[in-house]
């Protein structure tokens, strides 16, 4: 992953660019810095922020997180990440995708017509 985002970026600010938000239960709190390794949202918001949370940008869930603290400083709360998953669009393929197909099967017509 490469993401970092700072909420005083000013090349963040030229662009619209869907702010990235911490979600537990019911609530929220907007993230201040993200980086590979962690996150920092407000020291207000970080009361009762579990273990066990969501990342969205904007709407869109980009991954479940397990966080620990890690600092507190300057009105932030930093958090380090111990687990990152990211949230996939789609099912999990059960199988490993060929990348040259050897044939393909003919549509369930042709297949009629020829018995």
């Amino acid at each position: 992953m490469s993401w970092e985002i700072h909420a005083d970026d000013p090349r963040a600010a030229g662009t619209p660019n869907p702010r990235y938000r911490l979600v537990w239960g019911t609530r929220s709190a907007p993230v201040e810095r993200l980086s590979e390794k962690g996150l920092s949202i407000k020291l207000d918001d970080s009361r009762g922020v579990p273990g066990l949370a969501d990342l969205y940008q904007g709407e869109r869930h980009i991954a479940s997180v397990l966080l620990c603290s890690d600092a507190i400083e300057a009105g932030e709360h930093r958090f380090h990440f111990k687990r990152l998953t990211r949230h996939a669009d789609g099912p999990p393929r059960d199988y490993a995708p060929d990348p040259d197909p050897v044939a393909f099967l003919p549509s369930p017509d042709r297949a009629r017509q020829g018995l």
